[in-house]
C-alpha cells in the first residue's frame, strides 16, 4: 500500500500536536513565584483582617495582598456597609519594585525581606551607587541565593533593565 507524501506530513503534524499538548499538560515547568505570593498573603496582618471580613465560603488561600481593599459585591453588602474599612497598616506597594529608587519601607514588602535587610539594601545602594545587575543584590548582607530567587520576580532595576 502506498501513502501519499501529503498524508504522511499531515500524520506527522498531528502526532507533533499531540506530543506538544501532552508536554504542556504534564511536563511544563511550574509558574515561578507562586510560593512567594503565598508568603506575602500569609504574612500580612491587614490581609487576615480583610479575609475575616469577607464571606465565609471564600477559600482560605484567597486572602488579599497588603494594601489591597476588598469591596463586597452589591448582593453581598451587609447592614455594616456604612462603616468605612480600617486603613491598612502597610502602604500600598506596586510590583515590580525598583530596587534603585525604593525606600526601605517599600523594600520591606518583598518576600523574605524584613526591615533590617531592606535598610541594608538602601545603605548598599547609597554607598555603591545603583544596582547595575540583579545578581549584585546578593552582595548585600542577608541576601543569599534563596532570598534572591524569592524576590527576583518582584523587582526591577528601572532604567538599568
Amino acid at each position: 500500500m502506498r501513502h501519499s507524501p501529503d498524508g504522511i506530513l499531515i500524520g506527522l503534524a498531528a502526532l507533533l500536536a499531540v506530543v506538544l499538548v501532552l508536554y504542556n499538560a504534564f511536563a511544563a515547568p511550574p509558574i515561578a513565584g507562586v510560593e512567594s505570593i503565598r508568603y506575602l498573603e500569609s504574612s500580612a496582618p491587614a490581609a487576615s483582617a480583610l479575609a475575616a471580613a469577607s464571606s465565609s465560603d471564600a477559600p482560605a488561600s484567597a486572602q488579599p495582598l497588603p494594601g489591597v481593599t476588598v469591596s463586597p459585591l452589591p448582593e453581598e453588602a451587609s447592614a455594616d456597609a456604612s462603616v468605612p474599612p480600617e486603613p491598612a497598616d502597610e502602604p500600598a506597594v506596586s510590583f515590580p519594585i525598583n530596587v534603585n529608587t525604593a525606600s526601605a519601607e517599600e523594600l520591606d514588602a518583598l518576600p523574605e525581606i524584613g526591615p533590617v535587610t531592606a535598610q541594608r539594601i538602601v545603605e548598599f545602594r547609597l554607598k555603591n551607587g545603583p544596582f547595575a545587575y540583579y545578581e549584585q543584590l546578593m552582595d548585600v548582607s542577608g541576601i543569599g541565593p534563596a532570598t534572591y530567587e524569592a524576590i527576583y520576580d518582584y523587582i526591577t532595576l528601572g532604567e538599568w533593565d
